[in-house]
């Protein structure tokens, strides 16, 4: 479907990662897709697996708690996934990320460029 996508709308086409990483593998199968870059957004940033911790919590759902707290840091970490995924395209260094120094540090890593997290950065306006 990304190929389609990417083959399709004749503009280029970011790919972004919710809390789980990227890895080389498939940085290379996204790049072969026709994708321009890549958001790696690795383990370390908001657990959208956390989330549901909460809300199956509020709602008094213990099977579901218990499966967000198994898989909360479930994924490869923004650092791994920056290495993993430099092989291909430009990538942008998300989840994590919680200050300028992060986003030095990520693009020393390969990283194109890093955005940090609004919630944590106090570096950033």
């Amino acid at each position: 479907m990304i190929k389609e996508i990417c083959s399709v709308l004749g503009k280029p086409v970011i790919i972004k990662e919710t809390g789980a990483g990227i890895s080389r593998e498939d940085a290379l199968l996204l790049q072969k897709a026709g994708v321009s870059a890549i958001d790696v957004g690795g383990v370390g940033g908001t657990s959208w697996a956390g989330v549901e911790v909460y809300r199956a919590r509020k709602s008094g759902d213990y099977a579901s708690e218990h499966l967000g707290e198994l898989f909360w840091d479930f994924g490869i970490p923004t650092v791994a996934s920056i290495i993993e995924s430099r092989v291909s395209l430009p990538i942008i260094a998300t989840g994590g990320v919680r200050t300028g120094i992060d986003i030095a540090k990520s693009i020393a890593l390969g990283a194109s460029c890093g955005k940090c997290s609004p919630a944590f950065c106090r570096s950033c306006p």
